[in-house]
Formats: C-alpha cells, structure tokens, sequence
C-alpha cells in the first residue's frame, strides 16, 4: 500500500487523511504533488476517479501551511466546469483546512448574485468557481486576477465540451506570467493542448494512459515554449 508519507506534506494534512480513511495514493498523485510542490507548471492527464482532485488540491494546502501563497485575496483560483464540481472540490477543501484559518468562496450558478457578492467582500484565500459567474465577476473590483499565484484548471475536456474555451483562454491570459499553473483532464483533444500549450509554459507533462485497471503507463517529459 503506497502511503502519502514520503511525499513531504505537512503532518496536519496526513492526519486528516488518515481521519477521512485515505490511506494510500493514486498514480496521478505520487506523480504530480511533488512536482507541484516544486511550483513547476503541470499539464496532466488520467482518467475520472483517479484522484485528480487531491492531485492538485493537497500541494496547494501544503504551500499554504508553508507561508508560500502569502496573504493576498484570492491567491488560489480553481475553475471546473459545473456548479456540481465546484461543489464536489468546496466539500474536500472543507475537509482539509480543518482547523486553518483559510477561507473559500465558490462561485457557481443557482445562487443569488448579491449573495456572493457579499461572499466577496469578505476575506477569502481560494477562489473555487464555475466559469459563468467568474466571469460576472471578472470586471469587477471583488476579484483581480493578477494577484492569482496558482491557477488551476479542472476537468479541461469536459470546460471545452461544455463551450468555455474562450473563458479557460480569458483566465489564463488574465493571471501573472509568474502564476503556478496547472491543467488537469480525463483527455486532450488537440484544441484542448494547443491551448495548455499556448499558455502553460514550461510545463511539467504528467500523462497516465491506462492498460487496466491496475496498471498503467507513464509519459512524462518537459518542454519550452
């Protein structure tokens, strides 16, 4: 059983893993939180129900309890596909900042926009939304995208089946050059690549292609734009 031990993360985190019954990681994990850990860019692939969430979610937490992200408003963005999504990944960084003093607003459709607006005018850490209400916000004062220090697309194939091409472009060109990011996805299409291409520079690739459902093949090299 590959524990979560020697991927050097903070003892707090590996308790509440352990307090959730997750005991052991998945491939897409053991690749890419060291690799995110090093604040390296990421493009990478695996199938849904691998664990792409904590993939991604758990190097976060960690540079945080480091003092890496800072203070600023909204240094963390995470952008998913639908309300459902965004809901899924509030519930486990919920669980994971137990104890913290970090905060989350999640902006999604089905909820009143005075409502969140009011969730922005209040202190948040990570900005965890959907791209149709980012986007109502984008303009505004409540949200600057240039003080974002990692940037996390997920699920980018199901972003681009569902129309949001041109919105995943906007956020990318939006956040500071110098911004962490990172694309995760069940598949690329080529529409999808060119676009982590364009604006995932120097990107670590992180691709699973799965033989069975125990075993499994990885392509992983690095490249400059």
């Amino acid at each position: 059983m590959a524990s979560f031990r020697h991927l050097n993360l903070d003892g707090k985190l590996l308790e509440l893993l352990k307090k959730n019954n997750i005991i052991s990681h998945t491939p897409i994990q053991v690749q890419a939180i060291p690799i995110a850990l090093e604040g390296k860019n990421i493009i990478g692939q695996a199938r849904t129900g691998t664990g792409k969430t904590l993939a991604f979610l758990l190097p976060v937490l960690e540079m945080f309890i480091q003092g890496r992200l800072g203070s600023n408003k909204g240094v963390v963005l995470i952008l998913s596909p639908t309300r459902e999504l965004v809901i899924q990944t509030e519930k486990v960084l919920k669980t994971f900042i137990e104890g913290s003093s970090l905060k989350i607003a999640s902006l999604y459709g089905g909820q009143k926009l005075s409502e969140q607006k009011r969730l922005l005018e209040n202190k948040f850490d990570i900005l965890n939304c959907a791209p149709g209400r980012l986007i109502d916000f984008a303009n505004s004062d409540l949200i600057n995208l240039h003080l974002v220090k990692c940037a996390i697309i997920d699920e980018g194939d199901r972003l681009l089946e569902l129309g949001f091409y041109e919105d995943m472009k906007y956020v990318l060109s939006q956040v500071p050059l110098t911004a962490q990011r990172m694309m995760f996805s069940a598949t690329y299409s080529e529409k999808l690549i060119d676009l982590a291409r364009q604006h995932i520079l120097q990107a670590e690739h992180i691709f699973m292609n799965d033989l069975n459902d125990k075993e499994c093949t990885i392509t992983y090299y690095s490249y400059l734009i």
